[in-house]
């Protein structure tokens, strides 16, 4: 009676990866969106490809994560220092903290993480009954 699901990749920490300091990927500074959606890397386009031959649903997180980081203002950024007793000045430092590299991440990001799979979870399994 399960259901079978694919996830894919856990967002790309939008670290500075180069040794002059300029972005490597994952953060847009100009339009300040992140980026870190994982695309096809971490073979996602396999996944994808699975998923489609098979009839299986698809959990983006990668995407679902990018999505909600670029929701982030000045407002949340406030609101999360409070809560946290942290003095961030931007959306990307509070998401750079959740980073310890480009790919692991604190327990911070893994329960947003966590919450958004088991949401969309609920979601599949209420749409298979």
């Amino acid at each position: 009676g399960g259901i079978p699901v694919i996830v894919t990749r856990t967002p790309d920490g939008p670290v500075r990866d180069s040794g002059d300091g300029k972005w490597t990927g994952d953060f847009d500074p100009d339009t300040n969106k992140f980026t870190n959606n994982g695309g096809d890397a971490a073979r996602n386009d396999v996944l994808r490809k699975i998923a489609a031959d098979k009839g299986l649903a698809v959990i983006e997180i990668g995407q679902i994560c990018e999505d909600l980081f670029n929701t982030y203002d000045d407002a949340y950024v406030a609101e999360y220092n409070s809560t946290h007793g942290t003095k961030f000045k931007t959306p990307l430092e509070v998401v750079q903290s959740w980073y310890l590299d480009h790919n692991h991440y604190t327990a911070e990001l893994g329960n947003i993480v966590g919450r958004n799979i088991l949401a969309k979870l609920e979601e599949i399994a209420k749409a298979a009954n």
